[in-house]
């Protein structure tokens, strides 16, 4: 199947499509395929999901619909620790019929769900493959793992690439501390002695600066929509996926990294307007929500602030409901056992870092289903900007600092959720009056659109000042 190549942090549940529902006792049988490389391990954490033949032709196409991943991460299911050197492995069928084919992912390098995403810092080695239509019999013929661009994306005219080193960020997980930011230049910027202002986006779950130009064309839908002002992609990849911008013992100082290295090298590299306000704030799903969250804390230095499509900004009302959804005990029981990179470990590694072998507190206790109220009130104090609205003093600062400079995008049919989550955070932010331009997109999570308006109400208002 398609390797899933798009780095996004959202992982709300779609509508079902009709099925067949089976037995539990049906199962299938999972192999190795002979044309895998001997030397590649067999052992590891194994877990299946399912499609319909319309959702995997969905997959294959081009096409910019996500709901077939929206409702796959509704479909995970655990197998456990298993050794196919020893034969197949079973694993429970839960739906069965000639339109529902069954997929498998082995995963050999603790690389979590960053395993079955694609994203980019998977290891090569992990496994996957695919059953045929109406059949629970899945050998495993491909090799997963990320393989570099062959020519540097961050390159050419109005493109340039300025790396860092940036101790702060390397944790107790020790992350890479060679960091990138890819710089876009408005066109007339070598034959200009103007200052431009700044917007610094921040990437999806598991991306980086380059998979926003290659695959997102981000860089492009910028030049377009914000033609006076430079644009900084930063990467924030981690070895659990993404920094949600904080100061964690185990993912590193990505708040400090920000605000003291970022963009003081930026200001020092470029002729920018070194002030808050010729900065703003971007970023999509993950990004949005670190561009958020980081861009309200630093009215010293931001004056505007985007959030595209991002993680519900009550972070624990989206994550756990009530009710629950089914996909979040469904990826904590595959995060919790394999280790390495995911969208919870992220959450936890960045909110409730701890000093567990996993390295992070789990929200939920999984033998139970109930959730672990201390866990989840660091996260709801961390992660949800909603929440912070509701002390009154914090909620006159952010008036005081981002009033009528808040840009607000997501597309109406956001496969994850998204549009009402961020209503409910737009209507809260009426509700202590603050003012903000809220502006909806026709299609999904990743459509161009989204990003268009959100560059061009960021270029609008840092304009205005």
């Amino acid at each position: 199947m398609k390797a899933w190549m798009l780095p996004i942090v959202c992982a709300c549940g779609a509508s079902q499509p009709h099925v067949s529902n089976q037995s539990q006792q049906h199962e299938g049988h999972v192999s190795i395929a002979a044309s895998i490389d001997p030397a590649l391990p067999r052992k590891g954490t194994l877990f299946t999901y399912w499609m319909t033949k319309d959702e995997l032709a969905i997959v294959m196409s081009p096409s910019l619909d996500l709901t077939p991943l929206a409702r796959l991460l509704d479909r995970l299911e655990l197998v456990g620790d298993v050794d196919l050197s020893n034969g197949p492995a079973t694993y429970p069928m839960p739906h069965a019929g000639p339109n529902i084919i069954y997929s498998a992912v082995l995963d050999t390098q603790h690389d979590g769900i960053g395993s079955l995403l694609g994203a980019a810092r998977t290891h090569v080695g992990d496994l996957t493959g695919d059953s045929k239509p109406g059949s629970g019999d899945i050998a495993l013929d491909q090799v997963l793992g990320h393989k570099p661009a062959a020519e540097e994306p961050c390159a050419g005219s109005t493109r340039e690439l300025v790396t860092v080193d940036a101790p702060e960020v390397a944790g107790a997980m020790g992350n890479d501390t060679h960091r990138r930011l890819c710089v876009v230049l408005p066109a007339d910027y070598a034959s200009s002695t103007k200052r431009y202002p700044v917007v610094y986006e921040f990437p999806g779950w598991g991306g980086d600066d380059a998979h926003y130009i290659t695959s997102l064309k981000h860089d492009t839908i910028f030049t377009a929509a914000a033609p006076e002002a430079i644009l900084v992609l930063v990467d924030t990849s981690t070895k659990s996926g993404s920094s949600y911008l904080v100061d964690s013992p185990r993912t590193g100082a990505w708040d400090a990294y920000v605000a003291k290295r970022v963009i003081p090298t930026i200001d020092q590299r470029f002729r920018t307007i070194a002030t808050r306000d010729g900065r703003a704030t971007a970023g999509l799903s993950t990004g949005g929500g670190g561009s958020l969250m980081w861009g309200l804390r630093h009215p010293e230095l931001i004056g505007v602030v985007t959030t595209s499509s991002p993680d519900g900004p009550d972070i624990t009302e989206w994550l756990f409901g009530p009710p629950m959804p089914v996909w979040t005990p469904a990826m904590l029981k595959i995060e919790a056992a394999t280790g390495g990179a995911g969208f919870f470990a992220s959450y936890g590694n960045d909110w409730s870092p701890d000093d567990s072998p996993r390295g992070w507190a789990l929200p939920i206790d999984l033998a139970t289903g109930k959730l672990v109220s201390e866990v989840v009130a660091k996260w709801r104090a961390l992660g949800s900007p909603s929440v912070w609205l509701d002390d009154p003093a914090r909620a006159a600062q952010i008036k005081a600092a981002f009033d009528g400079r808040l840009c607000l995008v997501v597309g109406k049919k956001d496969e994850f959720g998204l549009y009402p989550a961020l209503q409910k955070f737009a209507d809260k932010l009426t509700k202590v009056g603050i003012r903000y331009d809220m502006q909806l997109a026709e299609g999904g999570h990743i459509d161009p659109n989204v990003m268009t308006l959100a560059y061009r109400c960021a270029a609008q208002h840092l304009a205005a000042h």
